[in-house]
């Protein structure tokens, strides 16, 4: 039971989540990956590419060929600035990655920023994601995608051509519901 209740610390933790005192509703991150209310420190994936926008912010564009990680969790920030963007091309063909979490901080995910990842089972999508990319989960066939919002929220985010094509067993789950790929939704 004890490690039970130590994972699912960690997990809200890790997760931006877990309330503290002065935090009440959750843990609101910087650029710093600290939160502004407790200093709560986000833990993400060490080994990333970043490239600058050009308005002060960040992209990730990749992650070192030497690392080998099954679950890739995206900082708030980087050297200071905040992390908005996971970039085209990302982590195409990253067969090692089973599980991705994104912070509030992106807004959008790059053409094929997850393509032939055919191993990534569960990506965490929060509301701040406006746009998906052409491609973005080619042949992520056994995908559930964890979005924060609701149906309709999810309905909203533009998502261009083909952006989950060869994605037969992708699956979104929202806060009210979920839907397969060819958008049939169920409640929960």
């Amino acid at each position: 039971m004890r490690k039970f209740l130590i994972a699912v610390v960690c997990l809200l933790l890790a997760c931006g989540l877990a309330a503290c005192s002065p935090c009440k509703t959750g843990h609101t991150f910087t650029a710093e990956n600290k939160c502004s209310e407790c200093g709560a420190e986000w833990e993400y994936t060490e080994g990333l590419y970043y490239a600058e926008n050009g308005n002060g912010t960040y992209s990730v564009s990749g992650i070192g060929p030497e690392r080998e990680e099954s679950r890739v969790v995206i900082p708030y920030g980087h050297d200071g600035k905040a992390v908005t963007a996971i970039g085209e091309e990302a982590f195409t063909g990253r067969v090692d990655m089973t599980t991705v979490v994104l912070p509030q901080s992106v807004f959008s995910i790059g053409t094929n920023a997850f393509s032939n990842c055919v191993h990534l089972a569960e990506i965490e999508i929060p509301t701040s994601v406006k746009t998906i990319g052409a491609y973005a989960f080619y042949r992520c066939s056994a995908l559930t995608v964890r979005y924060a919002g609701t149906v309709e929220q999810w309905n909203a985010v533009e998502k261009r051509e083909n952006w989950n094509a060869s994605a037969d067993g992708l699956f979104i789950l929202c806060q009210d519901g979920g839907m397969g790929a060819d958008g049939t939704v169920t409640e929960s």
